[in-house]
């Protein structure tokens, strides 16, 4: 009955959507306030105001300064008056979109290396990332395509401050900035925010792992997002854009890729996108399938099996846009995705690389389910956004706990499982009305509410010494958790150097338990538990542009997560309550922003230090009980750098930097007995990447790249007496030749074939626990090839 579920909710989100708006012709002339600057600002501005997207890829505008444009005008006068005796022209593509062309006079000129700007919407207000007052990354599409990042946990490696746990595929937790709570994916609210477009697609369970196909961009905001985006986006927030259907184009992407891994069983993958216009101008489909195998590399010496932790993704995504006119656009999404791993990534080191002596495999799998609707359009003074999401995701995982049997029950060893599975049904809904574009005064106003329904099985059981099995210990919970909460944003424009702005959230929430708890371990017992919360996050930023290609700004922050439930634990766990509170992330942060040599690189820089009170962190019992406990409070001081630039022509430089001093204080004595750090958070790691492109002929580009990356050493818990991890370094590289249809890559990941350990956990019931290493993948050869083709209804 499960697939009835998402076509009846699809159904209720579009009634609840679309009801009541009347969707009504408007006159396309806008108003437009833009001062005489460089053209590429200038356009910028423009695209905003008009809401509109602009193509200027591969034009120089030479240093060119537009027009100023003060009034009311339809976009293609607006435009033409911007431009004129610039020497540049422009042609619509459709109706929301347009390109800029040298004109006829001009002789062509070869691509000039400018670094794009990005308009980003995660603020959710249109802002350019380069003038933003607050830490924000942006990765595009094409950026991804280029390093062969495939997923979330890819951006790592070119995010400053973007870390991960690897527990494995859709188990994985995501931090922002080195602040963490657990390596374990334990059942406390997340502290970074995930969304797809403007859906919250992981509230308080691990990364999905979703591949990042036909991808827009992805943005991650460092920092608490508490004023905008609520519980749980803590200490930042990555959000993934996808590629919306285009009205005007059919288009049509395909590729493939195979690789090799040393010591390992090979891999491939395939992926394509299809876009359909259905009525021109007005209705257009886009659909996006994928599926891919990485193999094993992980043998068990035990059970006479090799290369047992093969991962298979298997997905789909769906997007269906309707724009009865060009002021109005009604939207619906779905995405599905299935991981199933055959075993975990972890090996023994006491018996030699990637190999290990389990008595049972430990399977896990992950089935993601995405439906979503919205609404954007033009009110004349204010612009609507609303989208209604529902997720439904089944995910479950076993770990041998055969070692810890006799330990716990005195009972003979024998293959023991620890087997849990989790069932997440969420429904979230958000309206909100911003500004229109140009105004001194800029706001945003909205109303989040969200329901979410948890169900949780856990069970422990192995041999009971006269042939049969025993339940050591099961577990069955079930969460329910509601939320409302009141949010705004305004921004004052003193001058055209200068801005302020101040924000908040009011919310109301209330989490509701009940449990019931049995086996050898345990007297059979009831549950029932409530935990209501409500509060207040603000944050401020003030802004200084001297010019055009310097940004200065200081700014203020809260995040927020919601505070957890104990159901059961050690005895010593009950000492810190049954219910917790919200535990709070203060920000206090100033960054610098610089476009050097004509937009040919770029600079970013910020310092921050962080308050965090009261961190609730996941543990997990000697007999698999979930539990909370308060860590204490930590102070981190923090440094992040990035830049990109053209240092020769056709040859780029990208890096970062991201440096950070968390410090635990009044800490618990069960976790640490003196002042310790966060668990997994490296105190340095740092990327560089160097690309060369070179024309072989007039349609045919040739190019070379190499990529090296290194992450610092850190430790499994709050303590330094944990296991040590981290400490390693990855370097890649990528041959390739594209046309304007084609491309085809030769590449090889982690090319000197480390084998450092990049997560000192993998099973909580081994023993020796201290023997756990999760190794890089090693060194993995392939190729891959794509074709691309688009044309113009």
């Amino acid at each position: 009955m499960r697939f009835f579920r998402p076509i009846e909710s699809i159904a209720v989100l579009l009634f609840a959507a679309w009801a009541g708006v009347a969707a009504q012709a408007q006159d396309a002339a806008a108003e437009f306030h833009i001062p005489s600057r460089p053209i590429g600002d200038a356009l910028v501005d423009f695209a905003m105001q008009a809401d509109i997207s602009v193509s200027d890829s591969g034009v120089d505008f030479h240093g060119g300064a537009s027009n100023p444009l003060q009034g009311t005008f339809g976009k293609e006068e607006a435009l033409r008056r911007l431009l004129a005796g610039s020497g540049f022209d422009f042609r619509f593509l459709d109706a929301g979109s347009v390109e800029i062309i040298a004109a006829p006079i001009l002789p062509a000129t070869p691509p000039s290396g400018a670094i794009e700007r990005v308009v980003v919407t995660a603020s959710k207000v249109d802002a350019v990332a380069e003038t933003s007052p607050n830490s924000v990354a942006i990765v595009l599409g094409s950026q991804m395509q280029a390093l062969n990042v495939t997923t979330t946990h890819d951006l790592t490696n070119e995010i400053a401050g973007l870390t991960a746990s690897n527990l494995g595929p859709g188990e994985d937790k995501l931090f922002v900035r080195g602040l963490t709570d657990s390596v374990l994916p334990g059942l406390s609210e997340s502290v970074v925010g995930m969304y797809m477009d403007d859906s919250l697609i992981a509230q308080d369970a691990p990364d999905p792992n979703l591949r990042l196909v036909d991808i827009e961009r992805v943005e991650v905001l460092r920092g608490p997002q508490g004023s905008l985006y609520g519980a749980g986006a803590l200490t930042g927030l990555v959000r993934i854009v996808t590629r919306e259907p285009d009205l005007d184009s059919f288009e049509l992407m395909a590729g493939a890729d195979a690789a090799a891994t040393f010591g390992g069983m090979p891999s491939e993958g395939l992926q394509a996108t299809l876009n359909i216009p259905i009525v021109d101008d007005q209705l257009a489909l886009r659909l996006v399938a994928y599926g891919d195998s990485s193999g094993g590399y992980i043998d068990e010496t035990r059970l006479h099996k090799t290369d047992t932790n093969n991962t298979a993704i298997g997905g789909f995504r769906t997007a269906a846009a309707w724009q009865p006119n060009s002021d109005w656009t009604f939207s619906a999404h779905i995405a599905y995705q299935a991981t199933h791993s055959g075993d975990s990534q972890y090996y023994d080191q006491n018996l030699g690389t990637d190999k290990r002596d389990n008595f049972l495999l430990e399977p896990s799998s992950d089935d993601f389910l995405l439906s979503s609707v919205g609404v954007h359009g033009s009110l004349g003074a204010a612009d609507l956004v609303s989208n209604s999401a529902f997720v439904d995701r089944q995910f479950q995982h076993r770990f041998d706990a055969t070692l810890a049997w006799p330990q716990l029950t005195g009972l003979p060893l024998g293959p023991a499982p620890f087997d849990y599975r989790r069932s997440i049904r969420s429904f979230m809904h958000e309206t909100r009305l911003s500004s229109t574009a140009g105004q001194s005064w800029q706001w945003v106003a909205g109303l989040f509410l969200s329901h979410e329904d948890e169900d949780f099985l856990s069970s422990l059981s192995g041999p009971d010494g006269s042939g049969g099995r025993v339940n050591g210990r099961s577990e069955t919970r079930e969460d329910r958790t509601n939320q409302a909460a009141l949010f705004g944003q305004v921004t004052y424009n003193v001058s055209e150097q200068i801005s302020i702005t101040a924000g908040a959230r009011l919310f109301v929430a209330s989490h509701d338990v009940s449990a019931h708890i049995d086996g050898l371990l345990q007297a059979a017992s009831q549950f029932r538990g409530s935990n209501k919360q409500k509060g207040f996050a603000p944050q401020a930023a003030i802004a200084y542009r001297p010019n055009y290609d310097m940004t200065f700004y200081a700014s203020y922050s809260e995040g927020y997560r919601l505070g957890g439930l104990n159901v059961d634990g050690p005895q010593h766990a009950a000492d810190d309550g049954v219910a917790f509170d919200s535990d709070v992330l203060r920000n206090y942060e100033s960054g610098a922003k610089l476009r050097l040599f004509d937009d040919r690189a770029f600079i970013n820089a910020a310092v921050y230090l962080a308050e965090w009170r009261n961190v609730q962190t996941d543990q997990i019992a000697p007999d698999g009980a979930f539990y909370i406990l308060n860590a204490g409070d930590v102070r981190d001081l923090g440094a992040e750098l990035e830049g990109s630039g053209e240092v020769l022509p056709n040859l780029r430089l990208n890096g970062n930097v991201f440096w950070n001093n968390p410090n635990l204080s009044k800490a618990n004595p069960l976790l640490v007995t003196s002042e310790g750090s966060l668990p997994g958070a490296p105190s340095v790691s740092f990327g560089l990447s160097l690309r060369y492109d070179h024309p072989l002929e007039s349609n045919i580009n040739g190019f070379a790249s190499v990529e090296y990356n290194y992450v610092g050493s850190s430790h499994l818990g709050f303590s330094e007496t944990t296991p040590a991890m981290g400490n390693y370094q990855i370097m890649s590289v990528r041959f390739g030749l594209t046309t304007e249809a084609w491309q085809a890559v030769l590449f090889a990941e982690n090319l000197t074939n480390d084998r450092g350990n990049t997560f000192a956990f993998g099973n909580p019931f081994s023993i020796p626990f201290e023997s756990q290493v999760a190794p890089p993948r090693p060194r993995t050869i392939g190729v891959s090839l794509t074709y691309a083709m688009q044309q113009q209804e």
